[in-house]
């Protein structure tokens, strides 16, 4: 394993950032910086034997600073929680209402706006840290937090997230938000619609304006994806496009698989978590982008798992709450092959 770091650019605090590119024996080159412990890139070949990058992101430092969430490490936590409150034994909590009324990916400056310590994982990969202290972003308790990224030969790439809780009682609920496209950032910025899903989930979280409404929802034409389908297939009858979480079975890591006829790559998503946000990229809006793409919406989708959203404020959903003393450790693995057709299996 082949491990690269080179500078990245500077914050405007003067920090500097670094970009660490891994490459595996198949010359599959994942590329990592620090800030926001981020994945920036990954470059993997086609069923021609043409390497291109399937990651959305930018060429340099300001694209990440300009625009939220590109591939970037997600916490304390991910997604919503709603009015930015939960209550913890009773005592109530207040956060930032960062996007509407809302608590959104960690408050203002959550994980993705931090820069990680750092250092090399053995010979296959990076682990980022950060300590994160009481009262940051109105959170409870303190937070030790590493993220590790292990690249192999099998073309996999690990991301393993751990924290460990001190002082008080509060929320942990992480996750990675790259925006994939399979087809690759060369061919310019494609449409997704035509990707083929397939999510290992019997069952989806309504919402109201992204907020669960607290049922648990068997899956039905729209939102069943069990089977595999084109992810355009249903997607102007669902209102605003895709953005909803699937409930993901107990004892199975097998999460999701996805398919593109154009280039032959495959995607399958490996997780220990309980749940998985699926978002179809509706909202995607960017001047610029790899080799200038500009994003618009539905160019590129997000598979994010993670707890369930707003859980705290639903017992019956499987909780994030972690006391003094306790390690959270979920993992995720994208594993990368190339398939002349499309077999939709595990």
């Amino acid at each position: 394993m082949d491990i690269k770091i080179e500078s990245f650019g500077t914050l405007p605090n003067g920090e500097v950032v670094k970009k660490f590119e891994i490459t595996n024996k198949n010359n599959m080159k994942v590329s990592l910086i620090n800030y926001g412990a981020a994945l920036i890139g990954l470059i993997c070949p086609d069923k021609f034997g043409k390497f291109d990058d399937i990651l959305l992101g930018f060429d340099d430092l300001e694209g990440y600073l300009n625009y939220n969430y590109f591939g970037s490490t997600i916490g304390r936590f991910a997604n919503r929680i709603c009015n930015g409150r939960f209550k913890i034994d009773g005592n109530e909590y207040q956060l930032a209402q960062n996007r509407d009324e809302n608590h959104l990916h960690g408050g203002y400056v959550g994980f993705d706006k931090k820069l990680w310590n750092w250092s090399l994982h053995h010979n296959d990969g990076v682990e980022f840290g950060l300590v994160s202290d009481d009262n940051d972003e109105q959170y409870p308790g303190s937070l030790t937090v590493s993220v590790i990224y292990k690249v192999t030969d099998d073309n996999e790439l690990k991301i393993i997230f751990k924290a460990t809780v001190g002082g008080k009682a509060t929320l942990v609920n992480m996750t990675n938000h790259a925006f994939i496209n399979l087809t690759g950032q060369s061919a310019g910025a494609t449409s997704i619609l035509n990707h083929v899903l397939k999510i290992n989930a019997p069952s989806y979280l309504p919402h109201v304006n992204l907020i669960p409404s607290g049922e648990i929802r068997a899956v039905d034409k729209n939102f069943d994806f069990m089977h595999g389908k084109k992810i355009g297939d249903e997607i102007n009858d669902v209102q605003g496009g895709y953005d909803h979480n699937y409930c993901l079975p107990d004892g199975d890591t097998f999460c999701a698989l996805v398919y593109d006829e154009v280039s032959g790559r495959q995607l399958e998503i490996y997780t220990s978590q309980r749940g998985v946000q699926f978002y179809s990229g509706n909202f995607l809006n960017t001047n610029t982008g790899k080799h200038e793409n500009k994003y618009t919406s539905r160019t590129g989708f997000c598979l994010e798992p993670q707890g369930y959203p707003d859980n705290p404020n639903h017992p019956h959903f499987p909780q994030s709450i972690y006391r003094p003393g306790d390690v959270y450790e979920e993992f995720i693995t994208w594993k990368v092959s190339v398939k002349d057709d499309l077999i939709l299996c595990r």
